[in-house]
């Protein structure tokens, strides 16, 4: 038997499925290791309706509650203790402030929710097409030419969903959690319940924002709060779950127990928030979405970063960090043409051994 040596080959292509792997040229081992079995099992209840239908009512709850007792806290103890040497109408307008970051924090989940990016059958976007050709609709293309590739705009709309039957344009890609088609998909918010997608992504990064600020003006006060205000019968107490006991027997103050839960939950919560808004902000300055950078789909952009800002916020983008503005300006395309936007193929060399 003569084995023959390995036989190198170029391939260009584009991917921008989100169930897209490279099972043809990967190596697989008959023998899992722990890290893998973990992730298999952590995909796996992912995508489970049931886990992930948990996972949003969890999410949406701890997200609610913290939200409203956060504020609860901020104008009942807070405000009136930390600043009782300031004048009635500072501390006035503190508790107005405190009501704004709710109200838009509020006002923007509500947007996120309402205002989706789902692909919606319509009579200007039909859903029948030539099963026949469905193989030249693949968002896994060859190409040999690669001033061809390199040419390629966002324009037209090559791939097919059999899940949805629709037509879907570039950048539309199908989540298995919402069951839907999201224009210009960037990721799946469990705390919101929802694709972030085109039309919300606006609302999330604003959101993002204001429970970074709330959460960094309230860390600094239950930093205060702990240092000057709060009187433990001994180390015990800072441990969360004994302090929800001892509230329980009514050895500790409801006010005490709530501000030990923030304690633990608004450190971790302004952390991914703070995370969420700068990587967001990085993505929409590149051009791209955090699916594209996942999936290795190499965009580039021949706008400028302004033009880029005005794709997700539309004009007078600072405008949202004030008040949702959808209706005053709305974003000039409708997510399903990117005439700005090209591909540049990725080039990759594989190497395959056949024997004979």
């Amino acid at each position: 038997m003569d084995i023959e040596k390995p036989r190198r080959y170029t391939q260009i292509y584009i991917h921008d499925e989100p169930e897209w792997k490279a099972s043809a040229f990967k190596k697989t081992s008959p023998r899992k290791g722990l890290w893998e079995k973990l992730t298999g099992a952590y995909r796996e209840s992912y995508y489970d309706p049931i886990s992930s239908g948990y996972s949003h009512l969890l999410s949406m709850a701890y997200f609610w509650f913290m939200s409203i007792s956060g504020l609860y806290l901020m104008l009942n103890y807070t405000i009136p203790e930390r600043y009782s040497d300031w004048d009635p109408m500072s501390r006035y307008y503190l508790k107005v402030a405190a009501c704004f970051i709710f109200c838009q924090i509020s006002t923007n989940f509500f947007c996120v929710r309402f205002y989706d990016s789902f692909l919606k059958k319509s009579k200007d976007r039909p859903n029948q097409i030539d099963r026949s050709n469905k193989i030249n609709n693949s968002s896994l293309r060859l190409m040999n030419n690669k001033r061809e590739a390199n040419d390629a705009t966002f324009g037209d709309s090559p791939k097919f969903c059999d899940v949805c039957d629709l037509t879907m344009p570039y950048r539309t890609h199908h989540c298995r959690i919402c069951k839907q088609c999201v224009l210009k998909r960037d990721h799946h918010c469990f705390f919101t319940g929802i694709c972030i997608g085109y039309f919300n992504q606006r609302y999330f990064v604003v959101m993002n924002f204001y429970i970074a600020l709330s959460c960094g003006w309230g860390i600094s006060e239950l930093v205060h709060f702990l240092v000057n205000k709060f009187e433990p019968r001994d180390n015990w107490d800072y441990f969360l779950p004994l302090t929800c006991y001892r509230w329980l027997l009514g050895s500790v103050s409801f006010r005490d127990m709530l501000t030990m839960l923030h304690v633990y939950g608004q450190w971790w919560i302004g952390f991914m928030a703070f995370s969420m808004l700068a990587w967001n902000i990085f993505v929409i300055f590149l051009g791209k979405t955090s699916h594209e950078i996942q999936h290795g789909v190499n965009v580039r952009s021949s706008v400028s970063v302004s033009g880029r800002l005005r794709s997700v916020f539309s004009d007078f983008w600072l405008l949202n960090f004030l008040f949702p503005t959808v209706i005053i300006f709305k974003q000039e395309n409708d997510g399903t043409c990117w005439p700005d936007l090209k591909l540049n193929y990725i080039t990759t060399t594989h190497v395959v051994q056949s024997s004979a």
